[in-house]
Parts: C-alpha cells; structure tokens; sequence
C-alpha cells in the first residue's frame, strides 16, 4: 500500500530525522569552513593561495546547497505541493544571481533567456521549482567548465486549461569536459540532477540530460488576471570575486556592545569571537545555559549570541528562562540571537516563539553577523 504522507511510517520518520541530523552536522561544520575562509580572505595572499582559498570556499558552498537538501529531504512540508502564484521568470532570476559570484570565480559567465510565451505569473509550488533550478545549476557548475552558461525558459500554454508546460534548458557554450570535477565538488555531480529528477517527478514533470544540456519540464497553471512584466538577465561577463573589506565606520558601530555567546563547542565559540572582533566587537563566553544564566545575572549584556543544541541547557530553556528573571530582571529582555545549523522551515519561527528576538542560521558570515548587530543597535537606540 502506499505509505500515506500525513501518517509517515516509523521507518520514514527515522529516515527522515537521521537525514535533518546529518544536515545539520554539515552545515555546522561547514559553518566552521567557510566563517574561517571568508576570514583569510582579508589577509594577504599570492594568486596560488587565494586561488586555492576561492576552491575551498566553492567546495564548502557547494556542499552547504547539498546540506540543504538533506534538510528538505527530511521536511514533509517542503515536499508537500502547494499552489500559490509566482513569476517564473523573476525566480530563476533570482537563482542564477545567487551563482554569479562563483561563476565569476571560475572565469564564465551566466544568462538567463525568456520567451515571450511564458507567462509572466504561475501557479504552483516556487519552493520545489527553485530547488529544481538551483540543483541544476549546481550541477552544471561542476559537469562543466564552458565560456558561458544560458538557462532558458520556454512553454507550451493551453489557454483552455489555464494550464501551461514549463520548460526550463540549461546549455553551455564552447563545452569543455570538467576533469577532476567530482573531487573538487565534493560530490558528483550526478547527485544534483538526481535530486532534481526526483523533484521533477513529484511535480509531475521530467529532467532529460544530454551532451553540455540539461533541460526540465514542469506543468504549471496560468495566473490568469494578474500582469507581470517578465524580467531578463543579462550575462555576466568573467570576472575577479569581490573581496570584502571591513570599513572602520562599521567596527566603530558596535565597538560599545557587551556580547555574550553562548556556545558549547570550542571551534564555533572561536569563530564566532574571530568574527564579532573583525567588525570591532569582544565577547565573554559561556559553555552551556545554565552558565549564561550566571554570567547575565553578573553583568549587563547588549546581546546573547545563543546556540540551540548545547548539553546541561540548551538554547530554548535557557531563553525561557531568563525571560522569566532568573538572570536578573533588568536582563529579562536582553536581546538574544539564535545561533543553529538548522535551516528546516520552522526553525526560525520555532527560536521566535521561545522568545529569541533574531535568528542566524550557520554557516554565518560576516554580512548576516552585520546586519544582526546593525537591528540590535537601532532597537537599543530606540
């Protein structure tokens, strides 16, 4: 019989938990590769180091996508089709922006080509259809080492139907075989289009390969009654990757914040320290909640910095319970930021309803740690 999706089977749900703790543990030791390579990528290197420091950082992104789909393998929600509107065109956009930057590294370019039958909005799941997208580029990105790669969205509309076949091809120009591809991935690339098969297929469409080609086929609904212009992506031509610079401006900002991490691994602990010093921050440290309870109650924290699985007390008891006073009431609404390997739908929300104020999900990078601090210091302000 088939296995009813709303009462998975105690096998499913092992399998599916064993699949959301291996996601984790990748993205938390990948939280640890790419913080410390993001920070040697201000010191200075010859082309040879920052040329093996830029396939570091490619390999640990590339196994952080791979990480993520372990996540939604192991979440029924993210499998389970929904029916909303969503522009096409402006999705896989969105995609392919978020690989210019390896692209340029690897030295080619990125397009994205739509045709005027596409309709500007659909109706379907945009969850599932952007994984598609991101699977195949990420598989692409490691088959090959072309000039340019063209993604291009064509369809086949029945008006009567209000229905419509999207096609979405993926080519390369000047195909060049990619040797030792899989070693540097990490993963072979095969891995990304059978994941995106299996995504096809459950959206009741097909993935069909070919010599420097990919294409999918997915049945969508036309979003009658809503206008959209259909945006276009220009290429990208090859060039350098931007090297971040901290500005003193930013390191000054937060110079006055008290930081508490609260963190029971030592390599995260030093990485997280490693980071709030590169934008001018210092931290004291606590192993365990019951610790941080301690170290609030002795002094006035700006923020707690607060991983969820940590042994003694983890990350939601020790919330809850300085939100209750046991860490002085003049702490009781210290700002606390969630720090997790989880990227699971709802684990945001599920730090939030605890009583955690932001939520930063490994692997962190400088940015993300920025922007947190930046609404920290504005509410403070306020």
């Amino acid at each position: 019989m088939p296995e009813d999706s709303a009462n998975p089977s105690p096998s499913s749900q092992g399998q599916s938990e064993t699949l959301a703790l291996v996601g984790r543990e990748l993205r938390g030791s990948l939280n640890v590769l790419l913080g410390f390579a993001d920070l040697l990528s201000d010191s200075t290197l010859d082309p040879d180091q920052r040329d093996s420091l830029d396939t570091v950082r490619a390999c640990g992104d590339r196994l952080l996508r791979l990480a993520d789909e372990l996540l939604a393998e192991a979440a029924p929600a993210l499998t389970a089709q929904v029916s909303v509107p969503f522009a096409p065109a402006t999705l896989a956009g969105e995609v392919l922006d978020s690989f210019r930057e390896e692209a340029a590294r690897r030295g080619f370019g990125v397009s994205l080509r739509v045709d005027t039958e596409v309709p500007g909005w659909a109706i379907g799941d945009p969850a599932l259809f952007r994984r598609v997208i991101s699977l195949l580029l990420d598989g692409a990105f490691h088959a090959f080492a072309p000039e340019l790669l063209e993604l291009e969205l064509k369809a086949k509309v029945d008006e009567k139907a209000a229905r419509f076949e999207l096609y979405a091809r993926l080519h390369e120009r000047s195909r060049v075989p990619q040797p030792g591809a899989a070693e540097r991935g990490g993963v072979a690339p095969e891995l990304s289009f059978v994941l995106a098969r299996r995504l096809c297929r459950a959206m009741g469409g097909e993935l069909e390969s070919g010599m420097g080609e990919v294409s999918v086929r997915v049945p969508l609904g036309v979003g009658v009654g809503i206008a959209s212009e259909v945006p276009s992506v220009p290429p990208l031509p090859p060039s350098a990757p931007a090297i971040p610079a901290q500005a003193p401006s930013v390191a000054s900002a937060f110079a006055e914040l008290r930081i508490l991490i609260v963190e029971d691994n030592p390599v995260n602990q030093k990485l997280l320290t490693a980071l709030l010093k590169r934008v001018g921050c210092r931290a004291d440290i606590a192993s365990n909640g019951s610790e941080a309870i301690e170290r609030v109650a002795a002094a006035n924290y700006d923020v707690l910095f607060m991983d969820v699985q940590m042994p003694v007390m983890d990350g939601f008891e020790c919330t809850c319970r300085i939100r209750a006073g046991e860490g002085g009431s003049a702490q009781a609404a210290v700002p606390i930021i969630a720090v997790t390997a989880g990227a699971m739908r709802g684990d945001r929300e599920k730090c939030l309803d605890a009583g955690m104020d932001d939520y930063l999900s490994k692997p962190i990078s400088t940015q993300s740690l920025i922007a947190a601090l930046e609404r920290i210091r504005k509410a403070k302000k306020n």
